[in-house]
């Protein structure tokens, strides 16, 4: 009989934690490649603190009430708005910490000889993976577009994609070997380059950084991000140098058109490097189609939040019917329970 409380106790709490971690169906292509149609996901009560910006989180639409899921990107009391794709704050630029293709929306993911496939490259496949013989320099076949890779499948867009970042899976193979990744945009090339105990960080011919390594280190991975303005180098997870800001690239000319914006281009070079992976990702594009937040400046009241979808293009969201107050978010987005996996 003693144990009879604690199980009605036991039952209780059950019961209060089912209330409070509610789960979440994710409906529609509005949060692809992030979240996908169909996934079930855990709600996380917001009662130790507010939402972050970059938190998902799952709230009641203040137009149709509607429960749906989307992305933070503007805090109370901030001024948003949308332009050419980034989010601006307060009147500035907001850059979004990158550290790895882990960040960015997956658009090649390739392994072994796999990578001749992608990039303009020899297939010189030895042991499942690719190599750089001579001295040259490869990109990918085609101008990537703003699409997203998800579980193993190539979704392309509409228009070439802007801030590309990639990394490699790489191995030097002797003393004076050499690699670099490489991004493009209009007629500027950045370039991370390393080799014989130091990494370089360029801008066309201008050198922005540089940094001692190891002289016996001959593997790991190379990331190179171009996001909001800022170039990120990292090596095996951890910045090489502080966030460098580059010139802004002018818009390309056309024949018998406006000027159009600049395309962009991802690839690698050096000699004598071995390739087991390579990515290719590129930066949340925030489309400013919309009533709100996009012509011109919104400002956000003290509790109100700017939400946004991760596919702009098949997302209603604070584009269209405005800021959300903190009364109808009903949690942050947890742990997938039931569903495919992205990626």
């Amino acid at each position: 009989m003693k144990r009879r409380p604690l199980v009605l106790l036991g039952v209780a709490a059950l019961a209060t934690l089912g209330l409070l971690f509610q789960p979440v169906r994710i409906l529609g292509p509005s949060m692809l490649p992030t979240l996908e149609d169909g996934e079930l996901r855990l709600t996380v009560p917001l009662w130790a603190a507010p939402p972050s910006r970059h938190d998902l989180v799952v709230f009641r639409e203040p137009d149709t009430e509607l429960v749906a899921v989307k992305r933070v990107a503007g805090l109370p009391g901030e001024r948003i708005q949308l332009i050419d794709g980034d989010l601006f704050i307060d009147g500035g630029r907001h850059a979004r910490a990158v550290g790895g293709p882990e960040d960015l929306v997956p658009l090649v993911d390739a392994e072994g000889t796999e990578i001749a496939a992608q990039f303009n490259l020899p297939d010189h496949g030895e042991e499942g993976a690719a190599i750089l013989h001579d001295q040259g320099r490869a990109y990918l076949r085609s101008v990537p577009l703003d699409g997203y890779l998800s579980r193993g499948a190539l979704h392309e867009g509409a228009r070439p994609a802007s801030d590309l970042g990639l990394a490699a899976d790489f191995e030097l193979l002797e003393a004076g070997s050499l690699f670099e990744l490489l991004v493009v945009e209009g007629g500027t090339t950045f370039a991370l380059a390393i080799g014989e105990g130091s990494c370089t960080l360029w801008e066309g011919e201008v050198l922005l950084a540089s940094t001692e390594l190891p002289l016996d280190l001959d593997r790991g991975q190379l990331f190179l991000g171009k996001v909001d303005q800022l170039l990120y180098a990292c090596l095996d997870g951890r910045l090489l140098f502080e966030p460098a800001p580059f010139s802004p690239i002018a818009a390309t000319p056309m024949v018998d058109a406006l000027a159009g914006p600049p395309f962009e281009q991802a690839g690698f070079g050096g000699h004598q490097v071995l390739l087991r992976r390579v990515r290719v990702g590129r930066d949340l594009f925030r489309d400013p189609a919309g009533t709100y937040g996009c012509s011109r400046e919104l400002q956000l009241a003290e509790d109100e939040y700017f939400l946004l979808g991760d596919n702009p293009g098949s997302s209603r969201d604070s584009r269209h019917y405005g800021p959300v107050p903190r009364e109808r978010l009903l949690g942050a987005v947890g742990s997938r329970l039931w569903g495919p996996a992205g990626g």
